[in-house]
């Protein structure tokens, strides 16, 4: 049986596992972010619940909010912190999370108007 080894795969060519740090992978967001949009939303759904809005619009207004305001204080506070790049701060989809928060702004806008 011939031996066939990916440079790239989890099988090492004994055909044991590789340990955790030699395996590839695209990672499309970091635990800041994570934590940071979830907090925002979350806290966004908490209003809207106690005020009795729970549309799509306020929501996504003020979960925007929320995010641009958590992910800049973030990366101005962190030491090495950068306005664009995302691993100095929140980020999905490699791009930064206050971007995310801007975006959801002007969709939470519209959705609002439309209403």
């Amino acid at each position: 049986m011939p031996k066939l080894f990916f440079a790239r795969s989890l099988v090492t060519p004994d055909r044991s596992v590789a340990p955790l740090k030699n395996r590839m992978g695209i990672l499309i967001f970091n635990l800041p972010g994570l934590v940071i949009i979830a907090l925002a939303f979350a806290i966004a759904y908490g209003i809207g619940a106690l005020t009795g809005r729970s549309e799509e619009g306020p929501l996504t207004l003020f979960g925007g909010l929320f995010v641009l305001i958590f992910d800049l204080s973030y990366r101005l506070l962190k030491a090495n912190g950068h306005w664009f790049t995302p691993s100095r701060g929140g980020s999905l989809f490699f791009l930064p999370a206050w971007m995310l928060g801007a975006l959801w702004i002007v969709l939470g806008i519209v959705y609002t108007l439309q209403q």
